[in-house]
Order: structure tokens, then sequence, then C-alpha cells
């Protein structure tokens, strides 16, 4: 039986955080979630369920996009405090 997706974003990010609908997410699970979902986008692939690909395919797509938005937005932060701080010397 291939899952079933809601509707809504899997994953997102808030602040530099990468969030789910139970609350934050480490970025070492992030990124083991993440293989476990390419894994099973190959097994759907060799077991011809393009249901479960399509849902792990989104998924995986949800999760790298909060991964990648997350690390920008940690990135530009501590460029506008950094930048801020040499103002107010």
């Amino acid at each position: 039986m291939s899952p079933q997706r809601s509707g809504a974003l899997a994953y997102w990010h808030s602040g530099g955080a990468i969030e789910i609908r139970a609350g934050p997410l480490s970025r070492t699970r992030a990124q083991e979630l993440l293989r476990f979902y390419a894994e099973e986008v190959v097994a759907g692939f060799d077991r011809e369920d393009l249901a479960a690909v399509i849902y792990y395919a989104r998924v995986s797509l949800d999760l790298a996009a909060a991964m990648l938005a997350a690390d920008a937005w940690r990135a530009a932060s501590k460029f506008v405090c950094h930048t801020n701080s040499r103002r107010h010397r």
C-alpha cells in the first residue's frame, strides 16, 4: 500500500530550523530521512509502485527545500548580525 500525501508541506523551515508538524527536526535526522526517502524512491521503482515513487520524491523535495532554506536563513542572519555589530562600534 502506498502512502498518501495530505496536501500540506511535510517539512518547512522557520527561523533557520527545519520543522515538521511535531516540532523541530535536527539536521542529522533530516539527512537520515532524506537518505531513507531516496531509498524508498528506488524501491518504489523496483516494485513498480508509481504512487510510492511520487510520494517519496515529493516528500524528499519538501525536506531538501526546507534544509536549504534553513541553511540560507542561518547564513543570512550571520551576515546581518556581523554587519550590524560592526556598525555599532
